[in-house]
């Protein structure tokens, strides 16, 4: 039985608990984790258990009314009495009922790893679940709550929930569940205030461009502003007065107080200054802020003045506002088209485990969380890449190994980045290492002396034929049969498991370990290495291209010391500066983006955090953190490598179940049609046409770190990796279209970033 373990937020949370459905005025407020606790504990299970029977007798009627003698509780609050308009306190809990659900642990399994979900018991009848979601949202946008969570549950994970539920005062009876499951750690799904631009209603909702429905503005610009959107609200409402009190307390700008006592000060039942100050002690901190009064002013027929302008001057030793003229500003020339506008990180479709990770890592770290997500990611793909490859359909199967390439200056952090998630990898290789440290010098040591041998045998040859006389009693025949048979009889070298290769050449990854990668925080290390010069670039280049696709490489007259590489996987993860990224473009005469060494590349290019990372001290632990490493730890330990007689790799085939290639289908459609002349995508065919394998290899490294090699990709997994490779789509649009720019915007460009 779990403890009854809920956020922070919602620790001494109270609902209204009703006698039962009959009786509307009999709300008595609970604390939540009591409530929950008498569902796990036998307070009602013979209730709960005669109701059971009664429904597997078949008698239907007679449960639906013996059900309605129940207590219930009202997820989203406590009411004076069970209507809506007698709403006490607001609980930014959304009840989600699934019902007659067949497969009830596969659902429950399910909802536990969402990071929305606060706790989950199942349903009086037995047959169904009752899950808390977490929606930010103020009461009064409670409905559109409602419908954020039933998109959001149905488009992401695949669940329908009931309708009926979007009521604010909607009953839930109680139950009995020992299994009930609470979620400490979760986090509210945030509701969308931002308009969504018409010209790309194609892209998954994610990922549609925005507008913010103001301009950025100083604090002083924000209480200016505030004052004069005052005007157009009456004062004059007990309900408003406080509630625009407690938004203009959350915003707790410069001169809040103030603002919002001068504003008092218009109402006919205005008393004093003290009156006022009492109140304002007592607000609580609130979902709302001063969002909430330009909203409701700009309803009331108030403009915000967008060419109001301030400077800040020193008088009398106190800063104070002054007001500039007021200019006509001319509309400028963007120097980035509409669709080329970064969209934000999906960290959200990483999953529990990576996602939680990464925003734990970077909300102290403070690096950009699209280079810490990628770096979570190619982690994920280095222990996973090897156990199971990906079906698209019967006549395309690939590795689900994954090349990332962020472009960032030296500053970003990103070696702090790599070395967090790249942790457990390399303890493993170093635990490896040491284990069989004995048996490779043993290997080391017989090849020596196979090697001695064969010298010697090499001489004799030699000497036998300038003489012509057998050589320790051997005829040269016979010397030369015993090196054939001595060629045949050559020891392997054992070679400790290397996963991480950097400073490397074409020759490296043909030996060892059959799964690891090429990877850098600095990537000019690896493009300067011996393998990267200019004279083999296009050869290298060509080998990437090839373990990205899993197939053979033979080498040729140019690399001829290249070994064949045969039944191994890669991942590349290469972080690289600007200036990095322009010579590689340029080696070989500019062909390298014409053999696509570039569009099998997750590229993206973080916008900078430099700036704004204060200081703070490094917490005592990561939970999420040691999660995501714990997990990498599991894989490596309890899923071997599937490898055949030769010691090559043969990984088994993960399959797309039939709704998630459906949704698969759809997608690789909508993006094809972006790909005709003038299309959103037209730049960049050769990183938009590798969309669908990009999409089936990260839904398989999903898969494969949450789940094993085992089952089929599923819709739910399928759709967030669906976001994540059009994200990257996104990325490459804005990274290679702008090299089309005149040069005097591509300096304008330059100096902005």
């Amino acid at each position: 039985m779990q403890a009854i373990r809920l956020p922070a937020v919602f620790a001494n949370a109270e609902n209204s608990m009703f006698k039962n459905a009959v009786s509307p005025d009999t709300a008595t407020a609970v604390q939540l984790n009591a409530i929950l606790g008498a569902i796990q504990s036998d307070k009602y299970k013979a209730q709960v258990e005669a109701l059971r029977t009664t429904l597997s007798a078949g008698e239907k009627i007679k449960y639906d009314e013996d059900k309605k003698k129940l207590p219930g509780l009202t997820f989203s609050g406590t009411f004076k009495r069970r209507d809506n308009t007698s709403l006490l306190k607001y609980v930014q809990l959304f009840q989600a009922d699934f019902d007659h659900v067949e497969n009830l642990e596969e659902v429950r399994e399910k909802l536990k790893r969402i990071p929305h979900i606060v706790f989950v018991f199942t349903s009086p009848s037995g047959e169904g679940l009752k899950a808390a979601f977490w929606v930010d949202c103020h009461h009064e946008w409670h409905e559109s709550g409602f419908d954020a969570m039933k998109t959001y549950l149905k488009e992401k994970h695949g669940l329908l929930i009931d309708e009926t539920c979007k009521n604010l005062s909607r009953l839930c009876f109680v139950s009995h569940d020992p299994e009930l499951w609470t979620n400490p750690e979760a986090t509210p799904l945030k509701l969308p205030k931002l308009e969504i631009e018409e010209s790309n209603k194609w892209l998954p909702e994610y990922y549609k461009s925005i507008k913010t429905p103001f301009p950025e503005q100083t604090p002083e610009e924000t209480a200016e502003r505030l004052q004069d959107a005052l005007k157009y609200i009456s004062a004059e409402t007990y309900k408003d007065w406080i509630r625009y009190g407690e938004a203009i307390k959350n915003w707790n700008g410069p001169g809040a107080f103030d603002i919002w006592h001068n504003w008092s000060g218009t109402a006919s039942s205005y008393k004093d200054f003290t009156d006022c100050q009492n109140t304002w002690v007592y607000f609580k901190p609130h979902t709302i802020d001063e969002k909430a009064v330009f909203k409701a002013a700009t309803e009331a027929g108030w403009e915000m003045d967008r060419k109001k302008k301030y400077k800040v001057v020193a008088k009398n030793g106190v800063f104070e506002r002054a007001e500039t003229k007021s200019v006509e500003w001319q509309n400028p020339i963007p120097l980035v088209r509409e669709e080329e506008e970064a969209q934000p990180y999906p960290v959200d479709d990483l999953g529990p485990i990576i996602g939680e990770a990464v925003k734990e890592f970077q909300n102290f770290g403070k690096q950009p969380i699209s280079m810490v997500g990628s770096s979570a990611l190619a982690t994920a793909s280095l222990c996973c890449q090897g156990l199971a490859d990906v079906a698209r359909d019967n006549q395309n199967t690939s590795p689900i190994s994954l090349s990332f390439l962020p472009i960032a200056e030296s500053g970003e952090r990103k070696t702090s980045t790599d070395k967090a998630f790249s942790k457990s990898l390399r303890e493993w290789q170093r635990d490896k290492a040491e284990e069989i440290k004995d048996e490779v010098r043993k290997s080391v040591a017989k090849q020596a002396a196979w090697e001695a041998e064969r010298t010697g045998l090499l001489t004799a040859i030699r000497e036998a034929k300038r003489s012509s006389k057998p050589i320790n009693g051997k005829s040269l025949d016979r010397l030369k049969n015993d090196l054939e048979s001595h060629e045949l009889d050559e020891p392997e070298i054992l070679y400790p498991p290397r996963l991480f290769f950097e400073d490397t050449n074409a020759e490296a990854p043909a030996k060892g370990y059959p799964s690891f990668s090429l990877w850098s925080d600095e990537a000019g290390l690896t493009i300067g290495s011996h393998g990267m010069r200019d004279d083999r670039m296009m050869g290298f280049l060509a080998l990437l291209n090839r373990l990205w696709d899993g197939g053979e490489f033979e080498p040729s007259r140019k690399v001829a010391k290249t070994a064949p590489i045969i039944g191994r996987r890669c991942t590349v993860n290469l972080m690289l500066q600007n200036s990095i990224l322009q010579h590689w473009q340029e080696a070989g005469k500019g062909m390298t983006r014409g053999i696509g060494a570039f569009a099998r590349f997750l590229i993206l290019k973080p916008i900078s955090t430099m700036g704004s990372r204060e200081y703070q001290e490094p917490p005592e632990i990561l939970p999420k953190m040691d999660r995501f490493h714990s997990r990498v730890r599991e894989i490596m330990l309890s899923h071997p490598l599937p490898l055949n007689d030769q010691g090559q790799l043969s990984p088994p085939t993960l399959n797309i179940s039939h709704e998630a290639k459906q949704e698969w289908i759809k997608q690789f459609n909508t993006i094809e049609s972006a790909l005709k002349p003038k299309g959103i995508f037209s730049d960049i065919p050769d990183f938009a046409s590798k969309f669908g394998e990009q999409a089936a290899r990260i839904s398989g490294v999903l898969h494969i770190f949450e789940n094993g090699p085992i089952g089929n990709i599923e819709l739910e997994t399928m759709q967030r990796a669906i976001r994540i490779a059009i994200w990257h789509i996104w990325e490459a649009n804005l990274i290679f279209t702008t090299t089309a720019l005149p040069p005097e915007f591509k300096d304008a460009k330059l100096l902005l970033e």
